[in-house]
């Protein structure tokens, strides 16, 4: 029972992780946007390369705890651009 509810829970901060990533980086997409549209590209494209790095830092380190928790944090990655998505502000 102990051990269940152990995986449980890192079930679940590997979920909350996958919504944070999620979340920051779709929601980040208007701040990119912007730079595009203000005639800066080349910080449009920085900020872009950022976001990208960010993500791929962060699921890279909870892929060395498995497939399972990659999965996972994936799931919320999905679960958090959903949330962003219906949430956003006009640009």
């Amino acid at each position: 029972m102990n051990a269940a509810l152990h995986e449980l829970g890192a079930i679940l901060a590997f979920a909350a992780i996958g919504v944070a990533i999620g979340l920051f980086h779709f929601a980040t997409l208007s701040w990119n946007l912007r730079l595009y549209l203000a005639g800066a590209p080349w910080r449009g494209i920085a900020l872009q390369g950022a976001r990208l790095a960010l993500v791929i830092a962060a699921l890279a380190a909870v892929a060395h705890a498995g497939a399972v928790p990659l999965l996972v944090a994936l799931a919320g990655v999905v679960a958090g651009r959903q949330w962003a998505l219906r949430n956003r502000r006009p640009a």
